[in-house]
């Protein structure tokens, strides 16, 4: 057997496996194309949650922001500029904002609280199907402001012909490892045909030191952090954290890295071009743009 027919078959048992899934765990419904908010725009700006996101901020004019929509994402709604902004979607894909046993559960339950009592304007929030009966999500609806919409949790890790096909039906997420790619998804979904990336500085590595221990820690930031010593945690099956090892630790960075190339080949299949305008990031798979 050839290795272009034993390709085939791999890709075949995958797309076979992906529905499979789909359909006993989910369904086959076009969620982000049939209950998103209409665009106010054609061009979209999401915001990560890297560190220098504040200076981005700090550099938006009045036309700028009301010229785009926006795509927030995890804690922004606790930043003082989330009322200035106004984005006008929201997604949310952390386990540690739905799942009791994540050790950063207690904490987050208050970005829930901030965005149904400090949102006054429409707003969709994705949240990945599996937690779309999470109790936490079905409260928002206390906020008649705020439009719940879920997009599809399994991933598809196949060829890339057959990952766009499933994409462009609405049943993909852009699955990897980070919330910013499930912001680029939707927002490609939508039809956006510009879309600018802020905050994706990725910074995994700054400060990435073992202790004598063999404990693996980080200096990484994220736009509402300081700068501090911080173990690095991945999750496990019960979504509890547990320390990463080096080698797990690179493995899902670069995961990371390969999505970002991947979306960016979706978005050029599907006319949108996206810029990624941080000033200081790792992120090579887009074109670059300076907004200063």
């Amino acid at each position: 057997m050839s290795f272009v027919t034993q390709s085939k078959i791999r890709n075949l048992i995958k797309l076979v496996s992906f529905y499979s899934k789909l359909i006993t765990k989910e369904n086959l419904v076009d969620y982000i194309k049939k209950w998103s908010l209409e665009k106010e725009h054609n061009q979209a700006a999401i915001l990560g949650n890297g560190p220098s996101l504040n200076e981005s901020l700090k550099n938006f004019s009045e036309d700028y922001i009301s010229s785009n929509d926006f795509f927030a994402v995890n804690n922004f709604c606790t930043h003082d500029m989330y009322a200035k902004i106004k984005p006008r979607n929201y997604v949310m894909s952390d386990p540690m904002f739905f799942e009791p046993l994540n050790v950063r559960y207690q904490e987050q339950q208050k970005v829930w609280d901030k965005l149904i009592e400090s949102t006054n304007w429409q707003m969709s929030i994705f949240v990945p199907y599996c937690y779309f009966k999470n109790k936490k999500v079905r409260d928002i609806s206390i906020n008649k402001k705020l439009n719940l919409v879920p997009f599809h949790s399994i991933p598809f890790l196949g060829s890339q012909k057959a990952t766009f096909s499933i994409y462009k039906k609405g049943l993909g997420n852009g699955e990897y490892a980070t919330v910013v790619l499930h912001a680029l998804y939707i927002a490609i979904q939508q039809g956006y045909k510009v879309v600018d990336f802020y905050g994706i500085d990725h910074n995994f590595f700054d400060g990435l030191y073992v202790d004598e221990n063999n404990v693996l820690y980080s200096r990484q930031t994220h736009f509402d952090e300081d700068i501090k010593k911080r173990l690095c945690f991945c999750y496990g099956k019960d979504f509890s954290w547990q320390p990463y090892t080096m080698d797990v630790f690179l493995q899902e960075k670069s995961f990371i890295f390969y999505g970002h190339k991947i979306m960016n080949a979706y978005a050029v299949s599907k006319g949108c071009r996206v810029y990624n305008c941080t000033s200081n990031t790792l992120v090579d798979a887009y074109e670059r743009k300076s907004m200063k």
